[in-house]
């Protein structure tokens, strides 16, 4: 062989060597890589999540030390009837409720008192500045972003095909957002993540996990996955995250320094504990990540009961999105769920359940007056008819 032929194989042989090596770098980019990068994007989505909540929380702390008047922040004594105050004692010592009482008339607190232990441990009692999760209660908020950026806005129709937004779900021409937004789509979950996802993970889950019962369409159905869907096309149309649209959009604007995400409620020194009950406060288990990343817009708040009461309150009064939007949402006086409430011709009430929480309140239709009820254990009546009890009996709505 001539030297000129060696050099010229050699050449050859170096080249296969080189494009060999990035054949082998490309297979493991495109096979073994995205796995990796999956993985990373679930730990980089969750900490950011979890970064959210922790800079919600920050910004709550800042905002606290401004001398702002706040008539929700401290207790205040009964000024209701001794016997009113003492029928209500009375109601709530029967139902075995710990948590936080809070009533409001003609915008004013006549009462708001604590009832058991925050923490028993630490012998912390319950009282105005306590917080708890709220649950389902989000979803009224979750539905006045929806309407917000997407109704109001005109990038979704409350008749739109479920199957504009996903194709595969059976049956979605039939479907409507307005179904989903009302809880009578038909559609159920078959399984829950068992592992921490991203939003447009858990999102992708469940449209994936569902069925649909056809003969159920047009029928109230209590399903948390409408919700969810909703969510993620909240977050697919408007292209911003869940979490920064609720605190951009309705927690800031109405100066909710007493209300965060679920992640960053261990750090809160007026965080409550729930129990199975209020006698031997036996601990309820603690939410687990993967619970409350499977929450996405259904139930991953925690607020004060001053807090719940301003949110509603500046839900009805058209702070958020108009009245006459509102008026659209919750189309209903017959006492139908719509958009995340329960709808009465004088009042709304909502309730919401979650990791030994319980949720309840019920104000009337201008917002001015209402009763909140925030439970750390499970009554034996839910916290919101409890809460319409009390409004009904005092505040006569």
């Amino acid at each position: 062989m001539s030297y000129k032929s060696f050099r010229h194989g050699i050449s050859w042989l170096l080249v296969g060597i080189v494009l060999g090596g990035a054949l082998v770098i490309g297979i493991d980019h495109f096979v073994t890589l995205p796995h990796e990068r999956a993985a990373q994007q679930v730990k980089n989505n969750q900490q950011s999540n979890q970064q959210r909540a922790e800079n919600r929380l920050q910004k709550n702390k800042e905002r606290q030390k401004k001398p702002v008047a706040d008539p929700y922040a401290k207790n205040v004594a009964s000024q209701l009837t001794p016997v009113q105050t003492q029928l209500i004692k009375k109601l709530l010592t029967t139902n075995k409720v710990i948590g936080t009482l809070l009533v409001v008339k003609n915008n004013k607190v006549i009462w708001q008192q604590g009832f058991g232990y925050a923490d028993a441990a630490a012998q912390r009692g319950n009282n105005a500045a306590s917080l708890y999760q709220i649950g389902s209660i989000q979803k009224s908020l979750t539905a006045t972003l929806f309407v917000k950026d997407l109704i109001d806005t005109g990038k979704v129709k409350y008749n739109d095909p479920v199957a504009k937004y996903y194709p595969t779900i059976p049956h979605g021409h039939q479907i409507t957002i307005r179904d989903m937004l009302d809880m009578v789509s038909g559609i159920y979950h078959t399984d829950l993540a068992d592992k921490v996802m991203t939003d447009q993970e858990i999102v992708n889950w469940s449209a994936k996990h569902l069925t649909v019962k056809p003969e159920n369409i047009g029928l109230f159905s209590y399903q948390p996955i409408n919700f969810t869907l909703l969510t993620g096309i909240l977050e697919k149309e408007t292209g911003q995250n869940y979490q920064d649209l609720l605190d951009q959009q309705l927690l800031t604007p109405l100066n909710l320094v007493h209300t965060g995400f679920v992640q960053a409620m261990g750090d809160e020194k007026h965080r409550t504990y729930s129990y199975k009950d209020g006698t031997t406060y036996q601990r309820y288990p603690d939410e687990s990540q993967v619970e409350i990343s499977r929450e996405l817009g259904t139930g991953n708040l925690y607020a004060s009961a001053g807090d719940l009461f301003r949110m509603e309150q500046g839900i009805i009064q058209g702070k958020i999105i108009s009245k006459k939007r509102l008026a659209e949402l919750r189309n209903t006086t017959n006492g139908s769920y719509r958009g995340g409430a329960y709808c009465f011709k004088t009042y709304v009430n909502g309730h919401g359940v979650e990791a030994g929480y319980d949720a309840g309140y019920a104000l009337a239709k201008d917002g001015r007056s209402g009763v909140v009820l925030l439970a750390n254990t499970y009554p034996k009546q839910t916290t919101s008819k409890l809460a319409t009890q009390i409004a009904q009996m005092v505040l006569h709505i």
